[in-house]
């Protein structure tokens, strides 16, 4: 599940009480030092979070949609304006152009970034989030193995580079991925998590069956823990009980139901979970469509809003890559 761990999409925890303790964080910084670009920008996280509907981590604060929105795009804003770096400028002005639509620009804004500093995590975190948005997976998955040649990653990176890759034909790498975030970050749930889904992605299943208990007995939200049982059940094609998970999803408190476009794929139910995503579109909620766009297996094409607002993009030509641990595969 795509939550915001590591580096720019997780300058938060997946804990909602360390969220909130983040965000109280960077509100007490920028009161000492309004100029405190860098607390700006993880504030902008925050609220990105918060107002993303795939996310785990969204409606935490009790606001109107629209202010959460304001709050956002204030913090991105100020952000950038108070950044007199020019270089450091590069890495929010590439989360603006994102933001208006714009990835082809974000990409050659990040691009610079991370040439000028090769070795800021966050700015390869975030150069990394937009490759896999625009679904450009090979350069993305060549990008991880020269990192890795480079030397062993951080726990921010292996998050990214665990979300990271995700086509048929690197299984290898999956599976070394998962291995050597296991064994270097194997205390941390979110890694156990991450690990998970990412040896399902490589089919073993046996080996992702051995990490869910620790994922069921860990302290990850409940939303979470029924997401993997429900990958591991399908994978395991027992359709039934995978189907019982998602009645418990639809039970917990302030659900919403385009939430269950996830499940619904996992389950093979691509027709029903593409009509909620068509929903959306069809009010024009082009932010909260950008939100699924790090799912391998979210389609564009079906969405001509979405295609309007981002035409010649490259949206349209977007890889999509279906669960391969899906139910009825």
């Amino acid at each position: 599940h795509g939550w915001l761990v590591g580096l720019d999409r997780a300058a938060i925890n997946v804990d909602p009480y360390e969220a909130l303790n983040a965000r109280d964080a960077y509100q007490r910084a920028i009161e000492l030092d309004p100029e405190f670009a860098e607390a700006w920008f993880r504030l902008y996280i925050f609220w990105n979070a918060e107002t993303e509907p795939s996310q785990v981590l969204s409606d935490l604060v009790e606001l109107p949609f629209e202010e959460k929105l304001r709050q956002r795009r204030n913090a991105l804003s100020t952000a950038i304006r108070v950044q007199k770096n020019r270089v450091d400028n590069l890495r929010y002005r590439g989360f603006d152009a994102w933001e208006t639509n714009q990835p082809q620009l974000a990409v050659a804004l990040l691009s610079e970034y991370v040439e000028a500093r090769p070795n800021a995590e966050q700015g390869l975190g975030s150069y990394l989030y937009i490759l896999r948005e625009l679904g450009r997976y090979a350069e993305a998955t060549e990008f991880v193995r020269q990192r890795l040649a480079a030397g062993e990653p951080n726990l921010d990176l292996t998050h990214q580079f665990l979300q990271t890759v995700r086509t048929p034909g690197d299984t290898d790498l999956m599976h070394e991925l998962a291995m050597m975030a296991l064994e270097r970050f194997g205390d941390d749930a979110g890694v156990v998590y991450q690990a998970h889904r990412q040896l399902l992605y490589a089919l073993d299943i046996d080996e992702a069956g051995k990490l869910l208990p620790r994922i069921q007995n860990s302290a990850l939200p409940a939303e979470t823990i029924l997401y993997a049982e429900m990958r591991q059940l399908c994978a395991e094609n027992k359709t039934d009980e995978a189907r019982a998970r998602l009645a418990r999803l639809r039970a917990l408190e302030n659900r919403r139901r385009v939430e269950d476009w996830l499940p619904l794929k996992i389950l093979g139910e691509d027709e029903e979970a593409e009509a909620l995503l068509a929903e959306l579109d069809a009010a024009g909620d082009i932010d909260s469509l950008r939100s699924y766009l790090h799912y391998p297996a979210f389609d564009a094409r079906p969405l001509p809003s979405l295609l309007e607002a981002y035409a010649g993009q490259g949206l349209e030509d977007r890889e999509v890559i279906p669960l391969p641990f899906r139910c009825g595969r």
